[in-house]
């Protein structure tokens, strides 16, 4: 009996190291090809494989050890209720990865927020979602809260907004005014880090005690933070030297003088 069960076991060990093998395979072709199949759907599958292996070798070990497993699984169908509902979590966040599955939200590798957490996603399994955050701590999210949440999708964005404003002297003119405004928006609309199919903001937005609030608001092509800042920077220096040669004068506010306009 006892060389039995060794040998069911090491099925069971040889089973379970194929399953990683093969999802492992079946990740790479994913990639290479574009696949639709992603890392969430084979991530879910696999630990659906591997406690299905845990559980048929735990049967076949009871059954040559001669436990009377039968009789224990029989009775949870009168226990069914009570187990139930002390698994309801479980149960729930199963749920919510299927309704991953299904809606797509996010994949391995995109940049979300959830609630007031934002971060990368590095693992979906069947109760939770593990998030590298932006303080590079590893966050771990129930599958059914996830799903309860609002998620919202950086890495699905098609351009990243930029929203700024200078502050002016007072004593600039209307016609100064105008034509800043027309020589920015120019700038901005030739601007090949520009997208130019998305909404581009330029004007006065408020005369306050302090200055002249003038507002600018666009968009530009970056996918990623080290992106959006060099454009960022590029663009908004830029913006600060049209105003220079318009020989308008810009002045400093800080939060204290913003808060009394």
């Amino acid at each position: 009996a006892a060389s039995d069960v060794y040998k069911r076991q090491g099925i069971a060990w040889i089973v379970f190291s194929l399953i990683d093998i093969i999802i492992s395979l079946l990740k790479i072709r994913a990639k290479r090809n574009a696949s639709e199949i992603d890392d969430i759907f084979l991530s879910i599958i696999s630990s659906i494989l591997r406690i299905g292996v845990v559980l048929s070798a735990i049967f076949v070990v009871a059954e040559i050890l001669g436990v009377p497993y039968k009789t224990v699984v029989a009775g949870l169908g009168i226990g069914g209720l009570a187990f139930a509902i002390a698994a309801k979590d479980t149960i729930a966040n199963f749920f919510g990865s299927a309704i991953i599955i299904a809606d797509r939200p996010f994949k391995t590798g995109d940049k979300i927020k959830i609630g007031s957490d934002i971060g990368v996603i590095t693992n979906v399994g069947i109760r939770s979602t593990k998030i590298r955050t932006i303080f590079d701590t590893v966050l771990t999210v129930p599958n059914n809260k996830i799903t309860s949440e609002m998620i919202d999708n950086y890495t699905a964005r098609e351009a990243m907004r930029i929203d700024t404003e200078f502050f002016l002297s007072l004593q600039t003119s209307k016609e100064s005014l105008d034509k800043l405004d027309s020589d920015i928006s120019k700038f901005l609309r030739e601007n090949e880090g520009v997208d130019n199919s998305k909404i581009i903001l330029t004007g006065v937005n408020d005369f306050t005690k302090r200055g002249i609030s003038f507002g600018v608001s666009f968009f530009v092509k970056a996918s990623t933070d080290m992106e959006y800042s060099d454009r960022r920077h590029r663009i908004v220096t830029d913006i600060g030297q049209i105003i220079r040669d318009n020989d308008i004068e810009m002045v400093m506010i800080n939060q204290e003088n913003i808060e009394e306009k």
